[in-house]
């Protein structure tokens, strides 16, 4: 039970209608947040990112992503340190200790829209439709990107049409935690 500190009348505000995903394109980012969470058989960990879209129509929407960064699953490992790559590769910041260092810089991030989940019977949502993000690079130009609320300034710069070009990696003597 949540107690509440005073009398709450839901004819003083006005009812949340939900959100349907907003459109598969590029939009100007930053990562507000990425907590780190114990995986759901307790085997391992990943980076529970949000990210807000800043300055264009959908501003201040969030968009939710995970890193799989400590996981029984090599490949799994595999796939969230490269994500880990770009996303650090895209904010310039190429060398870091906590993903905290990541919050706050700008980033251009690809947004996909997943579609709703079915149960069996396919008469039932499972899981609504939902936003993902499947790419991260730099904010075009260079420049800084828009403040989180900045508004309504402009449409997300391109569309999607497929995976970004991916960074050109310089080879180091470190083994990433998949190599054995």
């Amino acid at each position: 039970m949540a107690q509440l500190p005073q009398q709450f009348n839901s004819e003083d505000v006005t009812p949340s209608e939900g959100f349907d995903p907003i459109p598969a394109a590029w939009y100007p980012a930053i990562l507000t947040s990425s907590d780190q969470k114990s995986t759901k058989n307790d085997d391992g960990w990943y980076a529970n990112c949000i990210y807000d879209i800043v300055g264009d129509q959908y501003a201040n929407r969030k968009i939710f992503d995970i890193l799989n960064l400590g996981n029984a699953s090599p490949k799994a490992m595999e796939i969230a340190y490269r994500n880990l790559s770009a996303i650090c590769h895209a904010t310039g910041k190429l060398s870091i200790a906590s993903t905290e260092e990541l919050h706050n810089l700008p980033m251009m991030v690809m947004v996909k829209v997943e579609p709703a989940v079915m149960e069996p019977d396919r008469k039932t949502v499972k899981y609504e439709a939902k936003n993902s993000i499947k790419g991260w690079k730099p904010m075009e130009g260079g420049g800084q990107a828009p403040t989180p609320n900045a508004g309504n300034m402009q449409q997300p710069s391109q569309q999607f049409t497929g995976a970004p070009t991916p960074p050109v990696a310089t080879p180091s003597t470190t083994k990433a935690p998949w190599d054995k």
